[in-house]
């Protein structure tokens, strides 16, 4: 039922950026498709070792993404994603680590300079625990980046908060930096760290709720090829550490590895940074890694 959702979104997403028109004074009416597979494992361990047990997991994702210019600097970007884990959860649990939804970015964005702009996201997510199953969560916010030659410098500020019934961080504070490099027209390398404070619910109680912090680091390279059609391969590395303030404090320590394809449509062709600085620039904000809760 999520892929359904996804795949009406993304492709209404494409239909949009290739009936739109031509591009206008640096910004383009552009945008892309990717689907890949991934791995993920995930420690759940209290302070001291008292107890602990593991998850892993493979995955499915996808999504695609448009931008839309209004004038000579205005952007609208949109775009429409998901995930889903291919294997249950510990003892029958029947958890997962996935979700869906979608964004929209609204910014002022010169290609030889920077772009600074707002962003709100919405979906559904499973943290990837035992009780966080398919609830609401929403993310809104500041971002930027600043162009420096071959460099990108991207700075994200955001408020993520989630359905009050459900598991995952609420009423969180998030910031993220990225530093992008593009040794070639081919080839961009990324990094970046972040980190989100908030609440999570531990039990059904009305006031089962206790502090939570996490930090996240993420590590990608995206090879971009082919000419009559363009295309792309990524790798990305996901790290997150987070900590859940219950009396003893439990840590959950995930990793994850994505590759897949994504193939761009209008825009800058065989250009990866071209495609970057003028067409589909921002990323979609990490909606479903945010909202994980425990």
């Amino acid at each position: 039922m999520q892929f359904k959702t996804l795949a009406l979104a993304t492709t209404s997403l494409v239909a949009l950026g290739l009936t739109a028109g031509g591009a206008s004074a640096g910004n383009m009416y552009a945008g892309k498709v990717n689907l890949g597979l991934g791995y993920a494992w995930e420690d759940y361990h209290s302070d001291g070792g008292e107890s602990s047990f593991d998850l892993e997991y493979s995955v499915v994702h996808g999504g695609g993404s448009v931008n839309i210019p209004y004038n000579e600097w205005v952007n609208l970007q949109l775009d429409a994603w998901g995930s889903a884990s291919l294997d249950n959860g510990p003892s029958g649990s029947g958890s997962f680590f996935g979700g869906f939804g979608a964004d929209a970015h609204v910014f002022w964005r010169d290609p030889e300079v920077g772009a600074i702009g707002v962003f709100a996201a919405l979906g559904r997510v499973n943290g990837g625990s035992f009780s966080s199953s398919n609830y609401a969560a929403w993310e809104a916010g500041l971002e930027g980046e600043y162009y420096c030659g071959n460099w990108t410098l991207r700075a994200q500020l955001g408020y993520l908060d989630s359905d009050g019934d459900g598991y995952l961080l609420q009423e969180a504070g998030l910031i993220n930096a990225t530093v992008l490099y593009y040794p070639s027209k081919h080839l961009k390398l990324s990094a970046g760290i972040g980190y989100a404070d908030g609440t999570v619910r531990t039990s059904s109680g009305p006031s089962s709720f206790v502090n939570s912090d996490q930090w996240n680091w993420t590590v990608g390279v995206e090879y971009l090829f082919g000419k009559s059609i363009p295309a792309s391969v990524y790798l990305n590395y996901h790290g997150r550490d987070i900590n859940d303030h219950m009396g003893p404090t439990w840590n959950i320590d995930r990793n994850a590895v994505d590759v897949g394809v994504r193939f761009p449509f209008g825009g800058g062709g065989e250009d990866i940074k071209l495609n970057d600085r003028e067409g589909v620039g921002f990323e979609s904000p990490k909606l479903i890694e945010h909202g994980q809760g425990y």
